[in-house]
């Protein structure tokens, strides 16, 4: 008889912690760095798309073709995993009540993996749990923003 393993998967934001606004902040800085223009960032609405996803929606609203977009977007995710580190420090995220018992308590159990699947970008994910008090290397496996679009 094979043992039952459970796959338990969180998202980040909203889930585990809020990052009061590090990860926006962070985009902008990135995005006006890289590409000259964060486009309307302060009126998009974020909630349930991947970072690669926001990130194209307001580059093209503010009219940067797709090609460049391409083109820059490792670029972009080191300006922001930089950015990011920087508010995070300045402001670390808080763990949502209850969360690190959570984590901690499945993480011992030998018929649970633990993984993410998020929009975040993969250095994001690691740095916004590290900042709020998480092991990253607790989450075994994950999708991340950085994989695809959507």
């Amino acid at each position: 008889m094979t043992a039952r393993v459970h796959l338990v998967l969180f998202d980040i934001d909203g889930t585990l912690l809020h990052s009061l606004g590090a990860g926006r902040r962070a985009m902008r800085r990135a995005l006006e760095a890289v590409y000259g223009t964060a486009g309307p960032i302060d009126t998009y609405d974020m909630a349930g798309k991947t970072d690669r996803h926001i990130i194209e929606d307001l580059l093209q609203a503010a009219g940067v073709p797709q090609a460049e977009i391409d083109a820059r977007f490792d670029a972009y995710t080191r300006a922001y995993e930089r950015y990011l580190e920087e508010e995070l420090q300045q402001r670390p995220p808080r763990a949502l009540p209850g969360t690190h018992a959570l984590i901690a308590r499945l993480s011992r159990r030998h018929d649970v993996v633990i993984g993410l699947l998020t929009g975040n970008l993969v250095p994001g994910a690691r740095l916004k749990l590290r900042y709020a008090g998480f092991d990253p290397r607790l989450f075994q496996v994950g999708a991340f923003g950085s994989d695809a679009r959507d």
